[in-house]
């Protein structure tokens, strides 16, 4: 989440003017003769929408669509539309804007716990009733309906501004000015029950219900004053009625502006023109109708109403107090009183007729032709939701919640399934069948025996189950390591907050932690029952493992092997041709045939097709029957698989008379088979190699679906796993900037200004008096608009969370045990499942922490205390079972010889296999018996031989791995570093242990064609790691996909082998660095003099790697590397080229001939198979970009790791405070030039001391 929102618009407040002097006000209103008001305009702060839309998209939708274009289309408009100066001219973008947040707030959940945006407003009207003294409040709220509001008050503002720029002097402008006006009054009346509905009243000063009201009662009195001046001149009974209609309008507006909750907020100015005007209106009304008595020879009556004007007329000029207003109101007192006593003279002179008495006067009936137009959507007409292919959320529960009971009944049928069979195959088991018919005696293997065995041999034998049992703890526990990472964040984050808000009680304001992470426990807890239900299945498959173990052995034996442990016995060939064995040769023949038929039912209830439901539910939604979604998905679910749960039936109920039949003819079998003791053990031998091999199958249909299970389920935490640590840090940058409003009351004195939405209720900052709010029922009423009435946003809380975007479709269905063919009906709900979201800050992440903050309790201290050359701390962050790697007492050492290498290891490491082997050191890959984890060991080979720069080279990998601990950062983790040399005389070789980082990206990369979110989460990751590095000061210098480890499964990467790393510095640094085929050319340019950017040329040549799966500039030497290199990106200009070169190499590179270079679109950007409108290959424009500015020539003008990160590139990954930095590395001896003995002591006595302090 970002909260950057200090830059603010600049919308226009049409009360400044009230603000200034008297005699400015004066001046300002005399330009507008008619005294006509506009509505003040709301500020709005920018805020950056795309990051977390685009992260919520991404997590939800995956990779099947690009929706940034979209994002960011949004992101701009919002800005178009809200930060700019006034809306005199034209508010189309607005208005455009308002269309798009009413198309998004069904398909988007902006709220405080999914979508995390603050929008952050300025109120447009001043509470507290002071002109001169008061400020407008700033406040915000995580809602996007509070947006969506604020958007609405200040398009009635727009509209008023623009009805006042109108010239009402030409008939077309006025007409325009009505409308303008009508439309502001039906905003504001909207706007009144839209905050009512969606509870927004105490969010802003500009949302009390009666401040709205008045509004919406003032615009459409306006529009009725426009109505009267056109009809001034007409009939005057007509005009009376029309001025009585301003003066019911007049008196609405400043009826509900003299409330409690509004006088303080309306001005004085407005509310006294309100009255003014309604006293003015209520005079012409009584004039004209005067006017109409002449006509009608009713001079007495006359003579009343021109007494009753007459009286308004003076109260309106005595209650004036705006100076520029005063004219107008004389002059309509001096046409009334001028009118009076003309009639007064003829009445008295002339007609004599009676004076009625006012009060008997008869009312003058408004004629109401002024009316509020409603709001509509949309409000453009041609109005382009950018969002359109988006699924609304309720559409999108409605596919889940089908997918969900589709897969439910799909696994009830399909246990149905496997439940008849396995009664079957067991009852064949019992009776030895078809083995019995078909044993001729002897030592022969019966066909059917042979079969199985051959079949298990087939599919792997027992070794394949071996394997497979022994990878699922490991498996398990990856997956409750992360669960339980997880619910820790979130334990610390409300430990955290619970802490803060006892300390400070009332000014600890933001939502109660406890509140927050309500949905997140419940899918958090969800995830620990599939675990359990995970770990009870595994107990389940070991058992029926551990029964079976035996007779698999037997079977996955060659056939003479195992014809030689079957016991003989005498042949039953003499009953081959008798009716019971024929009899049972045609029960096996219908077994065999009903398994056919099974399978076919299962294949068809897997592969239903469900595309005309979710059009069935698309369309039903666009239709408006959003009621029908649930009756939709169970009429249809229900026609998809009667007909299959029909065919289901009759296959059991088939089975149990065919079982019958095969129970009565086995018994006239035995009846007639001649019997003695070795047929008896034969036979029982044969039985338990058939249970056997359905237990293999079940085992390994059990096993595979386990591994399924789990490799399925670790993506599913890491997206989890990610959501949590996206909240966790929103709410860390949230707590930070309530401690800076609390710290700045404190300071100042003050309680903190800013309010947010999280406010506890009741606690209204902007209420005008201590009077209660209205009721719903006595608020004051706007003026009806007649169109439909405002609906309530969705704000999420009704939403489960993240199931508020929930996926149609599901790697395992709900309630799915991976491993017991017998369904669970107890089991809970499997969550949603979507894409596999690589988290943005790395495996088990960790946000960054703020200064002073100590995340961390153990610290790695390495201290030479002999010498005390050399003294660092380390911040790092292992676990408990790398903590048990980290120096061990190692009092026992075994030796062996690995690949003409030779180890001398503790004994708790075990198993070795090759990993690779260099010039410098071999590493293997071994099982950490203590912990039962993975570690890769390397061993430095002959460190110190020779020339002092290979014992350098040791003590700087060393340095750079004892340093660089920091959790989750793409960086090789030392866990230990030993040697098992007893003295420093001895001392010929040490040994480093390491996690386990996977494949080499080399040996990935040939056997992967990589899609673009692969390409880029792996060049993400090594900037990740590398922005770490050279935070810390440290270049890698030998950056290639051979030196970086991926896991093939998470496609997690750690940055490898930093023997040729070490910390930059303006000196003269070695120029012979870097494999050639990844080498900086300013390697060439300039010898020794390079800085970190050396680095993130190496990671071009890995991006273009990636893309077309070889080395993109693979030179022969350097010369030929050099050419390669001008060949594919250009030859600099001369300029340049001296600037940056020495002069011998600008004069070599000026001699060859200039190269235009190579066209990166054409080389890595998207290849497109034919007829296939997806890219088979390459990256976005944006990827291409990226890596042409990685591999210029210049490095002055490449970026660095941390400029790289922000590329457009990396969108939906990036995230500055969520990628660490490092402490600057400890190295004193970084250019020292010691013998070969003094960096062997050094070395030496770093062993020797490293320890953990805890």
């Amino acid at each position: 989440m970002n909260i950057s929102i200090e830059k603010p618009s600049i919308g226009w407040n049409c009360f400044d003017w009230l603000r200034k002097k008297e005699s400015d006000i004066s001046k300002t209103m005399a330009t507008n003769p008619n005294q006509f008001l506009t509505v003040p305009s709301k500020k709005a702060f920018d805020v950056n929408v795309s990051t977390p839309i685009k992260n919520f998209i991404k997590t939800m939708v995956g990779d099947k669509e690009d929706y940034s274009a979209s994002v960011d289309g949004l992101n701009s408009l919002r800005a178009e539309a809200l930060l700019r100066s006034n809306y005199k001219d034209d508010c189309s973008k607005l208005l455009r804007y308002y269309d798009q947040i009413c198309a998004i707030e069904h398909k988007l959940p902006i709220t405080e716990n999914q979508i995390r945006i603050y929008f952050k407003w300025q109120d447009g009207f001043v509470s507290g009733g002071s002109l001169f003294g008061s400020k407008q409040k700033t406040n915000g709220s995580w809602k996007l309906a509070y947006e969506k509001a604020c958007v609405l008050f200040n398009i009635g503002h727009a509209y008023s501004e623009l009805a006042l720029a109108q010239n009402l002097s030409i008939d077309d402008q006025m007409k325009t000015a009505l409308r303008y006006f009508q439309l502001a009054s039906g905003v504001f009346s909207f706007l009144k029950d839209y905050v009512n509905a969606n509870s927004l009243s105490d969010l802003s000063v500009d949302f009390e219900p009666a401040v709205l009201a008045s509004m919406s009662w003032l615009m459409l009195a306006q529009a009725a004053e426009l109505i009267y001046l056109k009809s001034a001149s007409l009939k005057d009974d007509i005009a009376a009625k029309v001025a009585a209609h301003a003066a019911d309008c007049y008196k609405e507006a400043y009826t509900s502006s003299k409330t409690e909750s509004a006088k303080k907020i309306i001005p004085e100015n407005y509310i006294n023109i309100m009255f003014v005007k309604h006293l003015l209106f209520q005079s012409k009304t009584e004039y004209h109708a005067g006017n109409q008595a002449q006509a009608d020879r009713k001079y007495g009556l006359k003579v009343a109403r021109y007494e009753h004007a007459k009286d308004f007329a003076d109260q309106a000029v005595s209650k004036c107090t705006i100076a520029a207003f005063t004219p107008a109101l004389r002059a309509n007192q001096d046409e009334v009183n001028k009118a009076l006593t003309a009639a007064k003279k003829d009445n008295d002179f002339v007609y004599h007729e009676r004076v009625p008495d006012v009060k008997t006067l008869e009312v003058i009936i408004a004629q109401p032709i002024a009316k509020p137009l409603p709001v509509t959507f949309p409000i453009t007409p041609d109005f382009r939701d950018l969002f359109a292919s988006l699924v609304p959320i309720a559409l999108n529960n409605a596919l889940a919640a089908f997918s969900s009971k589709r897969a439910e009944i799909m696994n009830i049928e399909i246990n149905r399934l496997r439940e008849a069979t396995n009664v079957l195959n067991s009852l064949l088991a019992s009776l030895n069948l078809p083995a019995a018919i078909e044993d001729r005696g002897g030592r022969d293997i019966p066909p059917s025996v042979a079969e199985k065995s051959n079949e298990i041999k087939r599919q792997g034998g027992i070794n394949t189950l071996d394997k497979m049992i022994n990878d699922l703890p490991e498996s398990l526990q990856r997956n409750k390591e992360i669960l339980d990472e997880a619910n820790r964040m979130l334990d610390d984050e409300e430990r955290g907050d619970t802490e803060l808000r006892n300390q400070f009680k009332e000014r600890w304001t933001r939502t109660i932690s406890s509140t927050l992470t309500v949905p997140l426990r419940e899918e958090a807890k969800k995830y620990m029952d599939i675990i359990q239900n995970a770990i009870n299945a595994d107990r389940v498959v070991q058992e029926k493992y551990r029964m079976n173990r035996d007779c698999i052995v037997l079977l996955s034996k060659q056939t003479h092997e195992l014809a030689g442990e079957l016991p003989s016995a005498t042949a039953a060939g003499a009953l081959r041709d008798s009716f019971s064995v024929r009899e049972l040769q045609r029960l096996m023949e219908t077994v065999a045939a009903i398994k056919a038929e099974r399978e076919v039912m299962e294949s068809e209830l897997k592969n239903t097709d469900s595309d005309g439901v979710r059009a069935r539910l698309v369309a039903a939604f666009h239709q408006g029957s959003h009621n029908d979604e649930n009756s939709i998905v169970v009429h249809e679910i229900e026609s998809i698989y009667t007909p299959l749960r029909q065919q289901i039936t009759e296959s059991v109920s088939k089975q149990e008379q065919l079982v019958e039949n095969i129970r009565r003819a086995h018994q006239q079998f035995q009846n007639e088979k001649q019997g003695n003791e070795s047929s008896a053990i034969r036979e029982e031998m044969l039985k338990n190699l058939a249970r056997a091999y359905d237990a293999f199958q079940e085992l390994l249909s059990n096993l595979r679906e386990g591994t399924k299970f789990y490799n399925d389920l670790t993506p599913l935490l890491l997206k989890f796993q990610n959501k949590v640590s996206d909240f966790v840090f929103a709410r860390k940058t949230e707590k930070e900037d309530l401690m800076k409003d609390i710290q700045r009351g404190i300071v100042g004195g003050n309680q903190p200004t800013t309010t947010a939405s999280t406010q506890q209720a009741g606690a209204n900052p902007y209420a005008a008096s201590a009077a209660p709010p209205y009721p719903q029922s006595q608020q004051p009423s706007a003026p009806p608009t007649g169109g439909p009435p405002p609906t309530t946003t969705p704000d999420g809380s009704s939403l489960p969370y993240p199931g508020a975007y929930m996926q149609p479709f599901f790697p395992m269905p709900p309630g799915y045990n991976p491993y017991n063919p017998f369904f669970n009906m107890t089991a809970p709900a499997y969550p949603m499942a979507g894409a596999t979201q690589y988290p943005q800050q790395g495996y088990g992440v960790e946000k960054p922490q703020s200064a002073g903050a100590t995340p961390y309790t153990r610290t790695l201290s390495i201290q030479l205390y002999a010498s005390s050359l050399l003294y660092f701390s380390v911040l790092s962050n292992p676990t408990e079972s790398d903590m048990a790697a980290v120096n061990p007492v190692q009092t026992q050492w075994h030796t062996f010889q690995y690949d003409h290498q030779e180890f001398k290891i503790p004994v708790r490491y075990q198993n070795p296999t090759k990993i690779g082997q260099g010039a410098f050191g071999a590493v293997i890959r071994l099982t950490d018996t203590t912990t039962g984890r993975t570690v890769a060991i390397k061993k430095l080979i002959k460190p110190f031989r020779g020339e002092p720069v290979y014992a350098l080279r040791a003590y700087r990998e060393l340095i750079v791995l004892l340093q660089l601990k920091y959790p989750n950062a793409h960086i090789a983790q030392l866990l230990d570093v030993f040697t098992p040399d007893q003295s420093l005389q001895e001392f010929q070789t040490f040994y480093l242990v390491m996690k386990d980082a996977g494949l080499s990206l080399s040996d990935y990369i040939k056997t992967h064609q990589l899609t673009e979110a692969e390409i880029k989460k792996i060049i993400y990751s090594i900037l990740r790691g590398l922005k770490l590095a050279h935070s810390a000061h440290i270049i890698h210098r030998d950056l290639k996909p051979s030196n970086i480890g991926i896991d093939p499964e998470t496609l997690y990467i750690t940055i490898l082998d930093f023997g040729l790393a070490r910390v930059a510095s303006s000196e003269i640094q070695t120029g012979y660095v870097q494999t050639r085929w990844w080498r900086a050319p300013e390697v060439y340019a300039n010898w020794e003099r390079y800085d970190d950017k050396l680095d993130t040329w190496s990671i071009g040549c890995i991006l273009g790697e990636l893309i077309v799966r070889e080395p993109i500039v693979p030179g022969k030497d350097y010369v030929d590397h050099l050419k390669k290199i001008l060949k594919l990106i250009g030859t600099p200009d001369e300029t340049t080229l001296r600037e940056i070169c020495t002069p011998e190499v600008a004069a070599f590179i000026l001699s060859l001939t200039s190269e235009p270079g190579k066209d990166f679109n054409t080389l890595y950007g998207y290849k497109y198979a034919e007829g296939n409108l997806q890219p088979v290959s390459g990256v976005s424009p944006h990827g291409v970009d990226l890596l042409h500015k990685l591999l210029s020539f210049d490095h002055r003008q490449r970026p660095t790791a941390a400029e790289a990160l922000a590329h457009p590139f990396f969108d939906g990954y990036h995230l500055p405070t969520g990628e660490p930095t490092a402490n600057t590395i400890v190295d004193q001896h970084q250019d020292a030039t010691y013998p070969v003995d003094t960096w062997k002591k050094i070395i030496w006595e770093i062993i020797q001391n490293a320890k953990i302090n805890t």
